[in-house]
C-alpha cells in the first residue's frame, strides 16, 4: 500500500507539474525527486529555472506529502482522514514549519530581499525545502543575510516526520 500511495503522488505531481508548464519530462523527473524529497533537478538553477508560482506551490504541496508519515496516508485512503489531522507529529511538523516561514517571511522583508506574498513563497518554498532535505532552491538564499543561513542550517537537522521520505533527525526522533 506504502508504495502505491508513493507511485500514487509522484504521478499525481508529475501531471501537476506538466500542466503548470513544465515540459514532460523534467515534469516526471522533478515529480520523482519531490515526493522522495530528495531534490534532484534537470536545470542549474532548480526550480528557480521556471520562475513559476504554481510551480513553486506545487512543489511545496508535494514535499509536504512527502514527509507525511505513510501509515497515515494508508489510513487516508481506507476512509481515516481524523488521525492525519491529529497526530502529534504532524501538528509538530507544521508548527515548527509554520514558525520558520514566518520568521524567514519576516527576516526577508526587513533586509529587503523579497516583500509581500511574494516573499512568502521565497520563504515557505526554501523553508520547507531545506527542513525536508529536499534540497531545492527557487532563489539564493545564501544572499539574504547571515540569519537566514543559521536558520536554513539548524532547519536542514529537523527533517520531516518518521515513516516519510525526508531526511534529517525526524520529528519525533
Amino acid at each position: 500500500a506504502m508504495t502505491l500511495i508513493y507511485i500514487s503522488l509522484t504521478i499525481l505531481c508529475a501531471f501537476s507539474y506538466f500542466f503548470a508548464g513544465m515540459n514532460l519530462s523534467d515534469a516526471i523527473f522533478h515529480a520523482m525527486t519531490t515526493v522522495a524529497t530528495g531534490g534532484f533537478s534537470t536545470k542549474d538553477a532548480s526550480l528557480g529555472h521556471f520562475n513559476s508560482v504554481t510551480i513553486d506551490t506545487i512543489c511545496i504541496i508535494f514535499m509536504i506529502a512527502g514527509s507525511l508519515p505513510f501509515l497515515l496516508w494508508i489510513q487516508v485512503l481506507r476512509g481515516q482522514i481524523r488521525p492525519m489531522l491529529t497526530d502529534q507529529q504532524v501538528r509538530a511538523f507544521f508548527a515548527i514549519l509554520l514558525m520558520f516561514i514566518l520568521i524567514i517571511w519576516i527576516y526577508e522583508t526587513w533586509r529587503g530581499v523579497h516583500f509581500g506574498l511574494d516573499g512568502l513563497r521565497y520563504a515557505a518554498f526554501n523553508v520547507i525545502s531545506v527542513m525536508t532535505g529536499t534540497g531545492y532552491a527557487n532563489d539564493d538564499y545564501g544572499a539574504w543575510g547571515p540569519v537566514a543561513v543559521s536558520v536554513f542550517f539548524f532547519l536542514m537537522f529537523v527533517g520531516g516526520c518518521a515513516g516519510s521520505t525526508s531526511c534529517g533527525s525526524k520529528i519525533f526522533r
